[in-house]
């Protein structure tokens, strides 16, 4: 859209009729928004859709995720861009690792005000206050342990090592 403006501004026009012209620009653009969202309005209300945090596509910034089950993954209605739980919690103000609650699924840190926010997961929902993942010392496998240290070893690699 910005290079379709920038190509027809003749910078020796007037900036009264510059202006005129990307406004009229600009309506052509919402009525294309109005129409498409009209377009998939019953097909958003049939979809699964992500946790309500997660409804707005990263991209075209319009409220038309949904969770499609074909793929295991997030796709945007509204421009067709297709993304993992791991995309949009990478989008989020912060990644807080693999869901404990659901396969693929991922934390991704929602702020809600300037000392306020949550890890929410961008498959299923699953909400907590901090992320509690951590990596194996020994293994490199993440798990969800709310006692976790730095030094973690996970149950199977602990048995390996002390049976």
């Amino acid at each position: 859209m910005f290079i379709k403006l920038y190509k027809k501004i003749d910078t020796y026009k007037n900036a009264d009729d510059i202006i005129h012209f990307i406004n009229s620009e600009l309506i052509e653009f919402e009525k294309y928004v109005k129409l498409r969202l009209a377009e998939i309005k019953d097909d958003l209300r049939a979809s699964k859709r992500p946790d309500k945090n997660f409804h707005s596509c990263p991209l075209c910034l319009q409220n038309t995720i949904i969770i499609n089950t074909n793929f295991d993954e997030l796709f945007c209605k509204f421009c067709g861009a297709e993304f993992s739980y791991n995309d949009v919690a990478n989008y989020s103000e912060g990644n807080g690792g693999p869901c404990p609650e659901c396969e693929n699924g991922r934390l991704a840190f929602v702020v809600y005000n300037s000392e306020e926010g949550e890890f929410i997961c961008t498959k299923c929902g699953f909400k907590s206050d901090y992320s509690y993942n951590v990596q194996c010392t020994s293994c490199q496998n993440t798990y969800w342990d709310e006692n976790g240290n730095d030094d973690y070893l996970c149950e199977s690699c602990y048995k390996s090592f002390y049976d």
